[in-house]
């Protein structure tokens, strides 16, 4: 006997609908990374990683519960992600550590998953590059309400700024700035990516982050001389050549007058990465355990050791010596596998036959970005920007895919079948 259509339908309606609750999380989401903390009536409220956390528990319960939108098939990047997070949760199980840093990195592969399956709506890719945008932009005038005087563009100011440190805050922006510059040039809502391109750009200059400056400077150098399909030829090449080269003489100059006053702070960074190794040479197999808390039980002593002086961060500054002081071979040998994977995603982004250019240059720079901002800091150690970044690679995954021709878009609502009673 089938089950009756007043039974069934009310089940299917939850489940059908289940997407578009996550849809609406999501959206609460981005005001939250915004805002820090999203207000509540009675002056109560919560944070942006508690928030996230709930979207991931939402969606994994809906997809095991059969939304035919939140099932997950296999993705390489995600799954190198996962493997990565294995590896982080086995260097902590195995020094009986702190959790903390490995409960934010399952958020942030948890939003890749929920990202990706936005982004397979119908229209869900450009959703999600105007929430990235909307995020952006509601930093942006928050920040410019709490100190305008940012428009002045001063170094010292960049100590009033209140979402994140200014170096985390940079990163963030400088990883989307390059998907805001490609729909800019070549999206169907060039006036609003314009917008969202300019926030980005600006947020990462008052930050006074040169790292974020440079990977802005080549990403926009890069784009402005991808060659435009629509027209079938480079677009004004000696000029954007022109323009690039201006624009990396006045970058350079720029890093170099910060710089003078940061040689110290440059070279502390070295000094953290030589007492990471050593520890590493320790604890080579999974190292200390994955997360500034586990660091921080032998990292300051070992530093005081080869240095003869106190330092208050606990981590390497560096994403791939932390890889080995943190997780040891196991975790690295997983690092080097998302690393690989990111760089075949980039790869492929350039090979698609659909690809758009500018598009599949934004691809590139995105991904060449978090690389190179690896090499400074510890990406995954910031909230903020691991959900951030998630949020973006899930889009531009799924956008390689679609010019590849190898993923469908997700069905909408289904209406429930009334079988007849039997």
């Amino acid at each position: 006997m089938s089950v009756s259509p007043s039974r069934r339908a009310p089940r299917e309606r939850v489940r059908d609908l289940a997407p578009y609750a996550i849809a609406a999380m999501f959206a609460v989401l981005g005001a939250a990374l915004a805002l820090g903390r999203f207000p509540l009536p009675g002056g109560d409220s919560f944070g942006y990683a508690s928030w996230a956390r709930n979207v991931v528990i939402a969606a994994l319960v809906a997809g095991l519960a059969g939304a035919p939108t939140l099932r997950w098939p296999p993705s390489p990047v995600g799954t190198a992600l996962l493997v990565y997070l294995a590896a982080a949760a086995l260097s902590v199980a195995a020094n009986h550590g702190s959790w903390a840093d490995v409960r934010g990195l399952a958020v942030g592969v948890g939003m890749f998953l929920v990202a990706e399956r936005l982004a397979a709506f119908p229209s869900g890719s450009r959703l999600l590059v105007d929430w990235l945008g909307a995020v952006t932009v509601a930093i942006v005038l928050r920040e410019l309400v709490n100190d305008p005087f940012l428009v002045l563009v001063r170094e010292s100011a960049r100590t009033t700024l209140v979402t994140d440190h200014p170096n985390t805050l940079g990163y963030a922006l400088a990883l989307l700035a390059p998907i805001f510059l490609a729909a800019a040039r070549s999206g169907p809502a060039r006036g609003r990516a314009a917008l969202y391109a300019i926030a980005a750009v600006f947020g990462v200059v008052v930050t006074f982050s040169r790292a974020a400056w440079l990977a802005v400077a080549v990403s926009a150098i890069a784009l402005a001389v991808a060659r435009d399909e629509s027209r079938g030829r480079f677009e004004s090449r000696l000029g954007a050549a022109a323009l690039g080269i201006l624009l990396a003489i006045a970058v350079a100059i720029a890093v170099g007058q910060v710089s003078l006053g940061r040689g110290e702070a440059d070279h502390q960074r070295l000094r953290i990465i030589e007492a990471s190794l050593t520890l590493f040479r320790e604890h080579w197999l999974v190292g200390l355990g994955f997360g500034t808390k586990n660091l921080e039980q032998l990292f300051p002593g070992r530093y005081i050791e080869l240095f003869g002086e106190s330092l208050f961060l606990f981590h390497s500054h560096n994403f791939y010596v932390d890889a080995l002081a943190g997780t040891g071979l196991v975790g690295a040998a997983a690092a080097a596998w998302l690393v690989a994977r990111l760089a075949g995603l980039a790869v492929r982004a350039t090979r698609a036959p659909a690809a758009v250019p500018a598009e599949a240059v934004a691809c590139v720079a995105t991904i060449g970005t978090f690389l190179g901002i690896a090499l400074v800091d510890m990406p995954f150690y910031h909230a903020r920007l691991t959900i951030l970044f998630a949020v973006a690679l899930a889009l531009l995954e799924h956008r390689v895919e679609e010019s590849e021709g190898t993923t469908a878009t997700a069905r909408p609502i289904a209406r429930p079948r009334r079988d007849p009673v039997t």
